[in-house]
């Protein structure tokens, strides 16, 4: 079982042209920048600790599970909010996908540490019930499927 954190919305996203490295700034502008009424943003932090405890608890009944801190990545990239090119000004999610990146990153570099050769063995031998090749031609024109 796998749980990424989730972290706020960036107040005045589009102010911000590179990271913040330091948690506690961006807590401190989350909390006390104009925020949009009724988001939440500045509870996230708190939301996040509410399931992890709830996942401390489970994992004593022994679920077992990883955390991918997106919480931690994201805060810290504000600057990724925006595009000011586009003129896109969303403040909750990341526009640019190096974010979520990172994210798929650490997810896989999980799967990649647990897995067993039990595992790997049963992917190769596993038997699709459709056709596995590709459903794109050379020339870009998709192909009709046919399971």
């Amino acid at each position: 079982f796998f749980w990424r954190t989730t972290a706020p919305g960036i107040p005045d996203c589009a102010s911000f042209t590179e990271p913040v490295n330091n948690i506690t700034k961006m807590e401190i502008h989350v909390a006390t920048a104009a925020n949009p009424a009724g988001w939440g943003w500045d509870k996230f932090w708190y939301q996040n600790d509410i399931a992890l405890h709830m996942l401390d608890l489970a994992k004593a009944e022994g679920l077992s599970y990883e955390i991918i801190d997106g919480y931690e990545i994201d805060i810290q990239r504000p600057d990724r909010h925006a595009c000011t090119k586009c003129k896109r000004y969303d403040c909750l999610h990341q526009y640019y996908p190096d974010v979520a990146n990172a994210h798929n990153i650490i997810f896989l570099h999980y799967l990649r540490a647990r897995r067993t050769a039990k595992d790997i063995a049963r992917v190769a031998n596993y038997r699709y019930n459709f056709s596995r090749v590709t459903n794109v031609q050379p020339d870009g024109m998709a192909v009709a499927f046919d399971p």
